[in-house]
C-alpha cells in the first residue's frame, strides 16, 4: 500500500466519521428502512449480512420478513479471520471485538453462501467499497469466490472515488437510501 493512498483512505475515513457524528440517529433510521425496502432477495437461501452499529444500516428486519432464509453473521476468529456463522435470533448474540454483535457459537459455518450484503464506510457507484480499516472483508470474500456482494450504505457514504488497490475487493452492486441501485462493478481495476 502506498503512503499516499494510505492517507487519502485515513481521509475519507475521518470526514465519514465527522458526518456521523452530526447526525440525528432517526435519519439513520428512515434510511435503514429504505434501503431495506430495495433489496430483493430472489432465490437466495443463505445470506450473511451484518450486526449493525449505529452508523451502519440495520437490516435485521429482514430476518421477520423472510423466515425461509438462513442468516449468517460474520465472526471474528483471529487477529485476521473472519468467517461467517449461522444464526437464528439476533437476542442470542454477544458482544465481539470491536463492540460489534456476534453468534455466540460458529454453528454451522459456510463457504457456501449465496449472497452477502456489507458494510462500509463508503463505496462508489461502481462498487469500490472503503471499510473501517482492518481487511477481514475483503480476505473473508476473497476466500469465497463468485458470491454476489452488495453494498449497503447511507445517501452521503457514496462518493465520487475511492482509493483502491489491488486487494480491494469491489461490489456486485450497492444499495444506498435514495430509492436508487447502483450499477453492477466491473472486474477490472477502476
Amino acid at each position: 500500500m502506498t503512503a499516499a493512498k494510505t492517507r487519502a483512505k485515513q481521509a475519507i475515513r475521518e470526514k465519514i466519521r465527522k458526518e456521523f457524528s452530526s447526525r440525528p440517529p432517526r435519519i439513520n433510521d428512515e434510511e435503514s428502512k429504505k434501503i431495506r425496502d430495495l433489496i430483493q432477495l430472489d432465490q437466495e437461501t443463505k445470506i450473511a449480512i451484518f450486526a449493525p452499529t449505529a452508523n451502519e444500516p440495520n437490516l435485521f428486519p429482514l430476518l421477520d420478513l423472510t423466515p425461509s432464509v438462513e442468516w449468517y453473521l460474520p465472526m471474528i476468529q483471529s487477529e485476521n479471520e473472519m468467517i461467517f456463522s449461522r444464526f437464528l435470533n439476533p437476542k442470542e448474540l454477544k458482544i465481539g471485538k470491536f463492540g460489534i454483535l456476534e453468534p455466540t457459537t460458529v454453528l454451522l459455518p459456510s463457504t457456501a453462501l449465496d449472497l452477502i450484503i456489507c458494510p462500509g464506510l463508503a463505496f462508489t457507484r461502481e462498487g469500490l467499497r472503503l471499510g473501517q480499516g482492518g481487511g477481514y472483508y475483503d480476505r473473508a470474500l476473497s476466500k469465497i469466490p463468485h458470491l454476489k456482494s452488495i453494498g449497503v450504505c447511507f445517501d452521503f457514504q457514496i462518493q465520487e472515488s475511492l482509493p483502491y488497490e489491488e486487494h480491494d475487493l469491489s461490489m456486485d452492486q450497492v444499495i444506498h437510501a435514495s430509492g436508487e441501485s447502483l450499477a453492477q462493478n466491473q472486474e477490472s481495476e477502476p
